[in-house]
C-alpha cells in the first residue's frame, strides 16, 4: 500500500468500513439477541462486494494475482 494520499484515504477508508460494519452488528444483535440477523446485514453486503468484482471489466476472466502491477 502507497504511503500517498490515495494509500491513506484508502487504509481511512478501510477502518471507516469496519467501524461501521461493527456498530451496524451490535445494533442489529442488540435489538433482541438476533445474532443470526446481524451476521447476515454485516456479511451481505461483502458478499455482494466480492461476487460484483469479478464482473468489472478490467478484472473479468482474471486472477487476483493478476491484476497487481510489479509481481
Amino acid at each position: 500500500m502507497g504511503t500517498g494520499l490515495g494509500g491513506r484515504l484508502v487504509a481511512g477508508g478501510g477502518r471507516a468500513g469496519t467501524v461501521t460494519g461493527l456498530v451496524v452488528f451490535g445494533a442489529v444483535a442488540g435489538a433482541g439477541n438476533r445474532f443470526g440477523a446481524a451476521g447476515l446485514v454485516a456479511f451481505l453486503p461483502a458478499a455482494l462486494a466480492m461476487t460484483l468484482f469479478g464482473l468489472v471489466p478490467e478484472t473479468c476472466g482474471r486472477e487476483p494475482e493478476d491484476l497487481r502491477p510489479g509481481s
